[in-house]
């Protein structure tokens, strides 16, 4: 029976003070359900595996999202243009933080009996998940649509990590911070065995007193630091935060167990190699002594951060 016409019956016994019939049309064709809601906090972490998993796509319209340290960072640079309301009031709050920035929603609402498990979870904008409250898809007429790609669209979370790194003043932020930081640990998560293998295997070339500087400086570090995204940024970033330590191994000795940051000293690994490269009058001088403690000294470090 369609709800609208249980209700409209259960009005007619009303009108007509049977009060009996009226009870027993909710009880056996609209009863109400006494559900037991078990609802929690989600970490960041479980929040951006979520994002991850889903290749930051909207399941509800297939529309893609953004990583919110992205957003944050506009508004860090434009926060006339681009607003930021910490309570999200709607008049104070640009939209693209309800249109774009990706939460955690059940498929099937908990207030309907849903579970709260990585398998009813789905990934949605804020807008929508505001808008779907506790109703379901079949409620809604909307549909589940599949997982993103991340190949093809990483919610610009490659560019977050860029962005922090070209400038370190964002992090004073703790809402682009944390952002950062569960991306630095979850996106690279994957690559940390690739990177280990590259930083072990130029570690063993920088150790090797035999090598030919031919080997050391031609193109085939380039390609390695490439294909982990690390970024040829001539050291300004590492400069930023560290000094000299840049390009100085007695500078960089006393604080490279500091360092945690693998991005950031990949590509200065990156930069540090470009220079003999491209810009040293003798590129064989990479082989002096201080230039191999300063890769030996960076790319141990990086060992060190990977090997988990």
């Amino acid at each position: 029976m369609d709800k609208s016409e249980i209700i409209k019956k259960v009005s007619l016994f009303i009108l007509e003070n049977n009060s009996m019939r009226a009870k027993e049309l909710i009880q056996s064709q609209y009863p109400h359900k006494h559900i037991s809601i078990d609802k929690r906090s989600y970490s960041l972490e479980e929040k951006m595996g979520q994002f991850l998993r889903d290749g930051f796509i909207d399941r509800y319209t297939g529309k893609r999202l953004v990583n919110p340290g992205v957003l944050k960072i506009i508004t860090h640079y434009f926060p006339e243009e681009f607003p930021y309301d910490t309570h999200w009031k709607m008049t104070k709050t640009h939209m693209a933080y309800w249109e774009l920035i990706p939460t955690i929603d059940h498929i099937f609402p908990i207030a309907q009996g849903g579970v709260d498990a990585p398998s009813n979870w789905s990934t949605t904008s804020m807008k929508n998940n505001s808008v779907k409250s506790n109703y379901s898809l079949e409620e809604l007429n909307w549909e589940l649509h599949p997982r993103g790609n991340l190949n093809d669209w990483d919610g610009l979370t490659k560019f977050l990590i860029d962005l922090v790194s070209r400038d370190k003043d964002l992090i004073k932020d703790s809402y682009i911070e944390n952002w950062y930081k569960v991306s630095i640990k979850l996106c690279y998560a994957p690559f940390k065995k690739d990177i280990f293998a590259f930083a072990k295997k130029w570690s063993e070339k920088f150790s090797d007193k035999n090598i030919s500087y031919i080997e050391l400086v031609d193109r085939y570090m380039a390609e390695d630091c490439k294909s982990l995204n690390f970024n040829m940024d001539c050291g300004n970033s590492f400069w930023e935060l560290y000094g000299k330590a840049v390009y100085d191994s007695d500078t960089l000795t006393p604080i490279i167990n500091q360092i945690n940051d693998i991005p950031l000293l990949g590509s200065a690994i990156y930069s540090r190699w470009r220079y003999f490269n491209h810009w040293a009058y003798d590129p064989s001088s990479i082989l002096e002594e201080k230039n191999r403690k300063w890769f030996l000294l960076a790319l141990n470090r990086l060992m060190e951060l990977t090997n988990q």
